[in-house]
């Protein structure tokens, strides 16, 4: 089971991905069946492998998906902003108990409750139903104490009443199937005889049989099952068809049902004074057995024999019910059964309406359910149905808001105490409880639902589709490919030292053919070793498309609730880029894409002041250049206005008003990477805090890479992100400085110069020199180091020219030393802390280089 767990989280993702994905596109185009047709076999799929765990939650909460986007296949539901909606929040909970599978190996306490509340939201757009809906769970609990148990023989009821009587709690099972039951995989009739404890089962119509031109494929069947067994184990077993099923409590005394003739011999009444005496003085067993001799004399048809069978039975119980008892006596005397009531008579007049009196003793009858069970979110969903139907009924839809705010209590407090204290006191006549005159009574059964024939889905041809080949797909553990990854890595650095072995080879121990042939075969295996990265590259790449195909429904949302329009256009989706980089990408991007939302696309009234188009626009694009993934998100919103961001600045202290004078445009643009830094007017859930584009920079410059904002006011702004495509293997330049060896990553160097010294110049406190016409400030990285610099072994300085946080600078050094691809490896232990180093690598003889963070120490 753990593998087949470890198997069905990533697919149930992967579905459930493609799910959210195929409804935005029908958002956008509802006619398109193909999406349609995608969006249904995702869901359906996913029903079907969540029914291998025991998670009947969420299988029942997909299978109710599965029956809307059903209803949409075939044209019987229209596609709205509002189905999408629902539908999706239920993907959103079928996600979070994905994750909690892959965290504790099953779902959170609360999922049936969250189940049933979603499974109700989705039921209420009249997609495929099944037949028990709430007004068919409503009839079918107020039937529980007549005509339900009608189809149950005397003989399955004494055994029912029986195993009552000893203390077990029965429950009516009114399993409904629906319709196109058959093309689901469901065997209906297994199911219902598979019914745990079941004592009795009896199977009806559903509805009356046409007389011609029946469909087969039609399911047309109910049935009804009493059981002993716990409500749990019941929803258990029907969790994959637990829509379609009503589950009511059956008090003993609704078992009891006296059939037959109704005149009673002059026998019987006599029998009736005396048995009436025998209970009075508490002998129940002598009154079992002249209960016993009556019945050898009495016509079996006779009501009152019927009667006599009854009280045989409540008399030998362990603790025998004497209301009913004493009720069964007179029904032996009388030919007339009665049954016994508690409760008290109605107001007189409510009583002679017999919609009144219906009424009551449903409410009656759900108070005692309720109150004989502990709290579940299934007894309380059917008590709130069936007590909405009795009050549409009888037109008071004031109570009807009353008792679903009361149930709602219900659910946050974990038990039925709200619904109770209701039941108990809102129906009394005397607080104005009556019907209308044009409530039906209940002596005129609701006429039959009528089932139009639902034909087979028709099955595709299989010569007329193109046949596809399977996709070789193998599933690998990511950690796996980490290791070889780690492993083509330390290859390299071992690779590393043969240069090293061939210089010493000529140098230490004389032999230049030696040496010669060291570096062919370095030459060689330099070879090998880049293809073999390249290859195990390949495999840790993934497309953009798998960020990218998040942002969808973000912009979709939160264009809804800022109350604008929005397209989103994805360019170069199949972009590829390492896994780590894809992983890091998700928070940078969110932050852009809420910006370009909130800031830059302006509202629909003001675009249509400025001349634009209704429907902004926001595009997500990327492509490869040569080593680096580039990342672009732009919109055609107001733009940034480089006056408006220098006057916040000031305003909020990050530079003084000298200071912004000074700033070009896109110097005052570039304000927006400060901490604490924001324009908007005030706080909301989107904007306003001061976290946003510095945490960009700082996430993009963390995996190496770096970002810059451009734009124009009025017509939009463009965010571009240059990252590397790998951050396993970094390119590094060795170089000479304060009588030591230091490695500088490939990505910050621009170029190397050797600059005359007389060319560099002191200005106030500073150096610079002038390349191609561009003053370039210089730092002398011995003295960022803090230690001594070494005499020039050249008559001009060694200056690595770099591009740190958007600005040139040159970095004077003792000399350059070679490239090469090396492993970074951070500080650990009492140095993790150590500022101005990125980490260390091992070169091919053995030593240990630092990688400097030139971005810190400068």
């Amino acid at each position: 089971m753990k593998t087949l767990l470890e198997r069905f989280i990533p697919e149930a993702r992967d579905l459930i991905e493609s799910s959210s994905t195929g409804l935005l596109k029908l958002e956008r185009a509802p006619g398109d069946h193909d999406v349609v047709n995608e969006v249904f076999r995702a869901v359906h799929t996913l029903k079907g492998s969540s029914g291998l765990f025991p998670v009947p939650a969420l299988t029942r909460l997909v299978h109710v998906a599965e029956d809307l986007l059903g209803a949409v296949r075939s044209d019987e539901l229209a596609i709205d902003s509002e189905l999408i909606d629902a539908l999706l929040s239920a993907l959103d909970q079928v996600d979070r108990w994905v994750d909690s599978l892959e965290a504790q190996a099953g779902l959170p306490a609360n999922a049936d409750g969250v189940s049933n509340a979603l499974v109700d939201s989705l039921r209420r757009f009249g997609g495929r139903e099944s037949k028990a809906t709430p007004a068919a769970v409503a009839a079918a609990a107020a039937r529980v104490s007549g005509a339900a148990l009608d189809v149950f023989s005397e003989a399955e009821r004494i055994d029912v009443f029986r195993a009552a009587a000893s203390g077990a709690a029965v429950l009516l099972v009114d399993y409904t199937p629906a319709d196109n039951c058959f093309f689901c995989g469901t065997d209906p009739l297994a199911l219902a005889l598979e019914t745990p404890e079941v004592l009795a089962t009896a199977i009806t119509p559903a509805a009356p049989f046409p007389a011609a031109d029946y469909d087969p494929y039609v399911c047309n069947l109910r049935f009804q099952s009493l059981s002993v067994a716990p409500e749990a184990e019941i929803e258990h077993h029907f969790r994959y068809e637990r829509t379609q099923v009503a589950l009511a409590e059956v008090d003993p005394r609704d078992l009891v049902a006296i059939t037959g003739e109704g005149a009673a011999p002059p026998v019987c009444a006599d029998f009736a004074e005396d048995a009436r005496r025998l209970l009075d003085d508490g002998n129940l067993t002598l009154l079992a057995a002249r209960a016993k001799t009556l019945r050898a004399i009495v016509g079996a048809g006779l009501a009152s024999a019927c009667a006599l069978r009854w009280l045989d039975v409540i008399a030998s119980a362990r603790e025998p019910d004497l209301a009913l008892a004493r009720a069964l006596i007179a029904a032996v005397g009388k030919g007339i059964y009665v049954p016994p009531s508690g409760a008290e008579a109605p107001a007189a007049s409510a009583a002679s309406d017999p919609a009144f009196v219906c009424a009551l003793q449903i409410i009656e009858a759900q108070k005692r359910n309720l109150s004989r069970r502990a709290f579940s979110a299934s007894a309380l969903a059917g008590a709130r149905g069936v007590v909405d139907n009795v009050l549409a009924a009888v037109a008071r839809d004031d109570l009807r808001e009353k008792f679903v705010a009361a149930c709602d209590h219900c659910a946050a407090e974990q038990n039925f105490a709200p619904a109770l204290a209701f039941l108990e006191h809102a129906f009394e006549p005397e607080q104005g409880f009556s019907c209308a005159s044009n409530s039906p009574s209940p002596e005129t059964p609701a006429p039959p639902p009528v089932h139009e024939s639902q034909p087979p889905e028709r099955i595709a041809d299989p010569q007329a589709e193109t046949k596809k080949a399977a996709a070789r797909v193998l599933r690998v553990d990511q950690a796996k490919v980490d290791t070889l990854m780690n492993l083509i890595g330390e290859l390299i650095v071992s690779k590393n030292s043969l240069p090293f072995l061939a210089t010493r080879a000529e140098e230490v121990f004389g032999s230049r053919e030696m040496s010669r042939e060291i570096k062919d075969q370095y030459a060689v295996i330099d070879r090998l070793s880049q293809e073999m990265q390249a290859a195990i590259m390949q495999v840790r790449m993934l497309p953009i498309s798998d960020v990218f195909d998040r942002f969808p429904r973000l912009v979709r949302d939160l264009s809804r609730k800022l109350a604008k329009d929005i397209d989103l256009v994805i360019e170069g989706g199949d972009t590829s880029a390492d896994k780590n980089i894809i992983e890091a990408l998700n928070d940078p991007l969110l932050h852009i894409v809420r910006n370009a939302l909130d800031h830059g696309v302006e509202p629909p009234q003001d675009r249509a002041k400025a001349g634009k188009a209704p429907r902004g626009k926001i595009t997500l694009k990327a492509w490869q250049d040569s080593e680096s993934v580039v990342i672009e998100v732009s919109d055609d919103g107001r733009g940034i206005d480089p006056k408006k961001i220098a006057a916040s600045a000031v305003s909020k202290g990050v530079i003084s008003q000298a200071d912004a004078d000074r700033l070009s445009e896109q110097e005052a643009i570039n304000l927006i990477f400060r901490p604490g830094f924001s324009t908007a007017a005030q706080v909301s859930d989107l904007s306003g805090r001061g976290v946003g584009m510095d945490v960009v920079r700082t996430a993009v410059e963390k995996l190496g890479g770096r970002v810059s904002v451009s734009s124009r006011v009025g017509e939009g702004s463009s965010t571009r992100l240059v990252l590397p495509l790998s951050m396993v293997v970094t390119r590094i330049m060795i170089i000479e400085a304060a009588s030591g060896l230091y490695g500088v990553p490939m990505e910050l160097i621009v170029e190397t110069v050797r600059v005359e010294r007389e060319h560099i110049h002191r200005i106030q406190q500073a150096e610079a020199f002038i390349l191609r016409d561009r003053l370039i400030p210089v730092v002398r990285l011995a003295d960022l180091l803090r230690e001594p610099a070494r005499p020039l072994k050249h008559d001009a300085e060694a200056v690595l020219v770099c591009r740190i946080n958007g600005q040139t600078v040159g970095v004077v050094i003792d000399d350059f030393r070679v490239g090469m691809d090396v492993i970074v490896k951070p500080f650990e232990g009492i140095v993790a802390g150590a500022r101005g180093f990125s980490g260390t690598t091992l070169l091919g003889d053995g030593r240990v280089l630092l990688i400097l963070d030139l971005k810190e120490l400068i």
